[in-house]
């Protein structure tokens, strides 16, 4: 009678047993330490210093890890500070750049109402750069009107200048 009613609960104890260790829960070590802890009191004892190394060795790798994220955190903070002052140096040259095509379009616009002769003579006064702008804005005919005026070296470096303003601003050709 006691065999009838003790081999069921030990068959369930085992079924739960085996189902909570499928699932994940570490059913097998627990029971496993708890014997030993019962049967031989210096073995768990031994069980408690390895787990505290264990423990010492991990605090140890994650102290290690910690650095070497800190660095990794460093090098990228530097290489933020770099980019954004090379974000502001390219901005600024961005604005001159804005300002100087806009002084250019002011000039161009001067430019279409006059004369051949005295536009070239107004170019000569300009800086390069500046006056590259006037011809890249200055329509093809007056731009070559305006040219054919300068000396065959300059007139030469100007629409080189100016094809190159064209291509970097996205402005259409002169």
């Amino acid at each position: 009678m006691i065999l009838a009613g003790v081999v069921p609960l030990v068959v369930a104890a085992v079924m739960l047993g085996a189902a909570l260790q499928w699932v994940g829960v570490p059913v097998l070590q627990d029971v496993r330490g708890y014997a030993l802890a019962k049967l031989h009191p210096q073995v768990s004892k031994l069980a408690g210093v390895s787990q505290q190394a264990a423990a010492t060795a991990t605090e140890t790798a994650l102290r290690l890890q910690v650095a070497q994220l800190q660095a990794q955190l460093g090098k990228a903070q530097q290489t933020v500070q770099t980019l954004s002052a090379q974000t502001q140096q390219l901005q600024q040259k961005l604005g001159t750049l804005a300002d100087a095509k806009m002084q250019a379009q002011r000039e161009a616009a001067i430019v279409i109402g006059m004369d051949p002769q005295p536009a070239a003579a107004m170019l000569l006064k300009m800086p390069t750069t500046q006056a590259a702008w006037v011809i890249a804005l200055l329509p093809q005919s007056q731009s070559a009107q305006v040219l054919a005026e300068l000396d065959p070296t300059h007139a030469a470096q100007l629409l080189t200048q100016s094809a190159k303003l064209n291509a970097s601003s996205g402005s259409p050709g002169s």
